[in-house]
């Protein structure tokens, strides 16, 4: 029988996760260039006069932003898994020492040896500020992974300055959107 391979330690898991979410990332990139190159050739077949081709032009563009979009999302979410498992990883660790000196604490207390106490008293403060720093560092990890659940009107502030910026009409992208969030709000607003 063939020696299983031993599970992944918690860190090469996070690792992987990242290398993972960079690997999507800059395929996201890839079909990016991809879209402006079937943009392009959509383009040249108009200009042909070639209607089908610049159909399935278009039809290729739109599959590959697509495609591109799907791989943000899938690096968005492991990038925010694997932040989450950093921040246990490294709330194990803290709580590894906490008990370390936790039981160094009763030994010097037993002993009554004021500089042992001193000591362990010492290590167990450095261990808190140690523990915020980390308390942080989850806060912070978790505020990113809650960003994905940004309000829509701020979304669509920033889509209509986009869109202000460049000259481009994001009315109807913003109308389609509000009619998808909530029916029932654009329903009371049209019969105002």
């Amino acid at each position: 029988a063939a020696a299983s391979k031993p599970a992944p330690t918690l860190e090469e898991t996070v690792f992987n996760m990242k290398f993972t979410a960079k690997q999507l990332e800059r395929m996201s990139k890839k079909s990016e260039k991809d879209i402006a190159k079937e943009k392009l050739k959509c383009k040249e077949a108009i200009q042909k006069g070639n209607a089908d081709g610049a159909r399935i032009y278009a039809e290729n563009a739109i599959r590959h932003e697509k495609q591109a979009l799907s791989y943000l999302k899938l690096a968005s979410r492991l990038d925010a898994v694997s932040s989450k498992l950093e921040g246990q990883m490294k709330m194990q660790t803290v709580m590894g020492q906490m008990n370390d000196v936790t039981s160094s604490l009763g030994v010097a207390l037993e002993s009554m040896d004021v500089e042992k106490i001193a000591r362990t008293m010492d290590q167990f403060e450095h261990q808190f500020e140690d523990l915020d720093l980390q308390a942080k560092y989850m806060d912070g990890a978790i505020a990113d992974t809650t960003s994905m659940s940004t309000p829509q009107n701020e979304v669509d502030t920033l889509l209509q300055r986009v869109g202000d910026e460049h000259a481009l009409d994001v009315n109807s992208l913003l109308s389609t959107n509000k009619v998808t969030a909530n029916p029932a709000a654009v329903g009371q607003a049209s019969a105002a």
